[in-house]
């Protein structure tokens, strides 16, 4: 029987009459069904060449070809709503950042780092004793690595804090491990300034991987009038595994801090930061399903975070300096 993948995808047609989407995967008619040369799925078949407990193959039939997935216009033409899983708005530590440059705490921002850094090993590494399982975190083909991993939502809070049009983009990717993912990897995003200059604009660093044994700041942010300093991760995510969900503030311990100029000299403000609620991401969807609120997080709003992340990749492996594609329109 052929093993070659179809040339065409299917369809994802929209029927005015009946107001439903319809899937049109014509080629999918000649598939194999019940192929007469053996089971491909036996020990020695096609699909498992190897004797095998449990198995993960491609579908080489697949209904859909890559491209892209969702036609966000004729979504929302069709009245369709589209959201994306992105709670890290939420995050109590994203939220005080937010507030922290919108009442202008710290003045003009210079530089933001956002890092999510660790050192430990982690299901899936490949130990000197033994080859562990590994988990889909560290093969590049199911999206794995730290940098798509953290950079989705570290990207996104870096779209909502300094805008989607960053003038460039350097990513450095350091290989620790013998994978085919970055062990740790850093992307600079560079903005223009008031007069459209590179060299008074916004620094936006974001910095993932696990070879920080002692750990980075969660936030750092250094600007024209003082400067911020948060540790530690968001507490909602402890919480979570202990069962409790709802709003919840920062621990005692990753409490922010704030240092300001007060009357000619750098003085430590005292300051309250915000509790985070990823309960809000759920109920925004469904208040916007009741037809009573806007969608918090839409397709269209996180478009502007994968152009980054494709321009932090490309860079990474060329080491050339990316303009991400809305920069150049």
């Amino acid at each position: 029987m052929s093993v070659d993948p179809p040339a065409d995808g299917g369809e994802l047609r929209f029927d005015p009459l009946t107001g439903e989407w319809v899937s049109i995967v014509g080629h999918r008619q000649s598939r194999p069904n019940l192929p007469d040369d053996g089971c491909p799925f036996c020990p020695g078949g096609l699909e498992a060449p190897e004797p095998y407990t449990v198995r993960w193959f491609e579908n080489r039939w697949p209904a859909y070809s890559p491209g892209p997935a969702v036609d966000l216009t004729a979504a929302e033409a069709a009245g369709v709503l589209l959201s994306v899983f992105q709670n890290r708005r939420w995050d109590a530590d994203y939220l005080t950042v937010q507030d922290v440059l919108a009442r202008g705490l710290v003045g003009e921002p210079f530089v933001i780092e956002s890092c999510v850094t660790g050192y430990r090993l982690t299901p899936g590494y490949k130990l000197p004793s033994g080859d562990l399982p590994r988990a889909w975190r560290t093969y590049a083909e199911f999206g794995g690595g730290p940098f798509r991993d953290w950079g989705a939502p570290l990207l996104d809070q870096a779209v909502q804090l300094a805008g989607d049009t960053p003038l460039r983009v350097h990513a450095d990717f350091q290989y620790r491990r013998d994978w085919d993912v970055e062990t740790a990897g850093t992307a600079l995003l560079t903005y223009a300034g008031p007069d459209g200059r590179i060299g008074d604009g916004l620094r936006y660093v974001v910095e993932v991987g696990n070879i920080s044994a002692i750990a980075r700041p969660r936030w750092y942010i250094r600007g024209s009038e003082g400067a911020y300093l948060q540790y530690g991760r968001d507490a909602q995510e402890a919480a979570l595994h202990r069962g409790e969900v709802g709003p919840r503030p920062m621990d005692p311990e990753n409490a922010p801090r704030l240092v300001r100029d007060v009357s000619g000299t750098m003085q430590d403000v005292p300051f309250e930061g915000k509790s985070g609620n990823y309960l809000a991401y759920y109920e925004n969807v469904a208040e916007a399903i009741r037809g009573g609120a806007a969608l918090a997080v839409t397709g269209r709003s996180v478009l502007p975070s994968i152009r980054i992340i494709d321009a932090a990749m490309r860079s990474a492996s060329t080491g050339s300096v990316v303009m991400p594609a809305a920069a150049r329109a």
